[in-house]
């Protein structure tokens, strides 16, 4: 009777252990995948800020090259490049462009470029969107 209930103490405390081994395993994968995601979001934040940042980049590099002073935000934005006036596709992501006064009275493509004081620009990638807000020197 000893031996059987040896037995049974050694299988109890291996399925103890097993227990307590799967409970630690399942805990570091769920810690990897957490840190798998926040790596994830944290690329992704990048990349919305990346486009944002080159689409405001050039978008201040053409109105502050602007010389017309009939020109319209549209016709100095668009004129070689790919960026289009208020929001477009930008490689792997999207933008959202908008355009201020210097008093932050927002301003429609068509209105005079050389009245532009600040844009933002909204950069969107897989679900994560980034801005940056420039004001344009004259």
């Amino acid at each position: 009777m000893k031996i059987q209930m040896k037995k049974a103490s050694v299988l109890a405390f291996t399925l103890i252990m097993m227990g307590v081994l799967l409970l630690a395993g399942l805990s570091l994968s769920e810690a990897t995948l957490r840190d798998r995601r926040t790596a994830l979001d944290s690329g992704n934040s990048l990349q919305a800020l990346q486009i944002a940042e080159s689409v405001g980049n050039t978008a201040i590099e053409k109105l502050t090259a602007n010389t017309s002073d009939v020109a319209t935000i549209e016709t100095v934005i668009e004129n070689g490049t790919s960026i289009i006036c208020s929001s477009g596709p930008s490689g792997v992501g999207t933008y959202d462009i908008l355009f201020y006064k210097i008093n932050e009275i927002r301003m429609e493509c068509g209105e005079a470029a050389e009245d532009v004081a600040k844009i933002k620009v909204y950069g969107k990638y897989r679900g994560t969107a980034r801005v940056i807000d420039r004001a344009i020197a004259k």
